[in-house]
């Protein structure tokens, strides 16, 4: 049965969600039947076989049917099945690659996203609330997030879900409480301390930190705050390795004493890990195919020791 560009119109969401499943699906794979396809998603069984027909003479798909072994998929032409998906070009969101740590991992995510030839934009926002708020707000397909980030806001944002752990891949470089002058080593009564509202991360650590203590606040933006403790405009603020020593070499640090956690558990909330709306069918299962944890490790291991360029546009 030929079917028509105006069959797509009309059953396009049938059509957009099995392509998105054939995007991530490994060839030789086992498709769903028309009955599953038909549960899942709450249709009837004809729309479903119409629109594995349609796939299959628009040649973006071949499969072959096995008998009692099912029916596979045996090839895929990832452009046109792509064009199906209604993604277009996915946009990933991370904070600026202000050093080699999160230059690195940008490089990672885009390098990973070249070689499945998935069509990809990687934008920079500063401000986790802003980035978390734009996702929300079906502006971008994913955030990469600090674990802290993830399990901060899970409660708040429960149309959000947690795709990914990139595990040994670095959001961040360690935790710290920066300090302007080197006879410091904790936060006393009268003290100013730096702070960014927008940085979920650096916000809560702070509050966590100041609990029960006079502390006067000087609100200004993330980077901000590791300038005003240099210049001593305030006496502390919560800073990350990473941005020390590449920036700021030489200032005064002690590690993060927090009595709800461990010291591992605080150098857990650096981790990396993806987020995605929960309602963005497909997703989840592609990225976890395209976005590997070992190889983005990899590469944010060689940039960060320069023995690879930066690559992220």
């Amino acid at each position: 049965m030929k079917l028509t560009d105006s069959f797509f119109l009309k059953n396009r969401l049938a059509v957009m969600k099995i392509a998105r499943d054939m995007v991530a699906m490994p060839i030789g794979s086992k498709i769903s039947t028309i009955t599953e396809y038909a549960e899942k998603f709450n249709i009837s069984r004809g729309t479903v076989q119409n629109a594995i027909t349609y796939l299959s003479e628009k040649e973006a798909i071949t499969i072959q049917k096995k008998g009692h072994m099912g029916t596979h998929l045996v090839h895929k032409d990832i452009d046109k099945i792509w064009s199906y998906t209604g993604w277009g070009s996915l946009t990933g969101v991370m904070s600026l690659p202000l050093n080699l740590l999160s230059s690195g991992l940008a490089t990672g995510i885009c390098e990973c996203m070249k070689q499945h030839n998935i069509n990809f934009n990687c934008i920079f926002i500063q401000g986790s609330k802003t980035r978390i708020e734009a996702l929300a707000d079906n502006k971008y397909d994913f955030i990469v997030a600090s674990s802290l980030t993830a399990s901060l806001l899970k409660d708040r944002y429960q149309t959000l879900e947690l795709v990914s752990e990139l595990d040994g891949c670095g959001y961040a470089g360690r935790y710290v409480l920066l300090f302007s002058d080197h006879k410091h080593s904790r936060l006393e009564e009268g003290m100013t301390i730096s702070v960014d509202p927008s940085s979920i991360d650096q916000l809560y650590l702070t509050d966590s930190l100041c609990k029960n203590l006079n502390i006067k606040r000087l609100e200004t933006t993330y980077i901000n705050t590791y300038k005003n403790v240099a210049l001593g405009k305030a006496d502390a603020a919560v800073g990350r390795l990473d941005i020390i020593n590449d920036t700021y070499t030489g200032m005064h640090y002690i590690d993060l004493d927090l009595s709800d956690y461990t010291q591992k558990q605080i150098e857990g909330f650096s981790k990396a890990v993806i987020l995605a709306e929960r309602d963005n069918y497909g997703l989840k299962a592609l990225l976890q195919k395209v976005l590997n944890p070992a190889e983005i490790a990899e590469i944010q291991s060689k940039v960060t020791s320069q023995q690879m360029f930066p690559s992220y546009y």
